[in-house]
This record gives structure tokens, C-alpha cells and sequence, in this order.
């Protein structure tokens, strides 16, 4: 059996949908954290530009979210309380795989 290339999984990931990135084995779990598969998605759907590493921003813009929207509702209903901001963590840099 062929196994393929970075570059090959890199273009499949990049076409599939956010509910089918499932990793497979180490290598592709791995790969699957890296900047090169994360960077369109998180421009495409928040806007960010620039980041150290793309999966982590991901994951505290769907925080964020849910934030913003817990406070909407709170808000509304007229008990909203003590608010306390989020604030961003200082991220690794991601896995380098190449």
C-alpha cells in the first residue's frame, strides 16, 4: 500500500467539511493540528489574519462565540451579574510538518 504525501493530505483536508476532520493515526493527528490545514478555515469563517497557531485561535473563537452569545442572552433576560472579559492565551507555536 502507497502512502501519501503532506502536500496530498493538506489538499484533501482543505476541501472536507469541519465534522469530517477525524484523525486516522499519530502522524495524521499531528498533521491535522498544523497551521497549513487550519489557517483557510479560521480565515474563511472568523477573519483572522494572522496567529501563531490556527487550531488553538479555532477553539477560543468558538469559546469566544459562545461567550458573546451567553452574554447576549443574559443580558436580555435581565440577569446578567459580573462579567468577567476573556482573555487570550499564549499559544505554542504549531507543529512544524515539513
Amino acid at each position: 500500500m502507497e502512502k501519501l504525501p503532506v502536500e496530498l493530505h493538506i489538499c484533501i483536508y482543505d476541501y472536507l467539511e469541519l465534522k469530517y476532520l477525524k484523525p486516522y493515526n499519530k502522524k495524521n493527528y499531528k498533521l491535522l493540528r498544523s497551521n497549513e490545514i487550519w489557517k483557510s478555515k479560521v480565515k474563511k469563517k472568523f477573519g483572522v489574519e494572522k496567529s501563531n497557531n490556527f487550531y488553538e485561535e479555532y477553539k477560543w473563537q468558538l469559546k469566544l462565540k459562545l461567550k458573546k452569545e451567553a452574554y447576549q442572552r443574559q443580558f436580555t433576560l435581565g440577569c446578567v451579574g459580573k462579567i468577567y472579559a476573556l482573555e487570550k492565551p499564549e499559544w505554542k507555536q504549531a507543529l512544524k510538518i515539513y
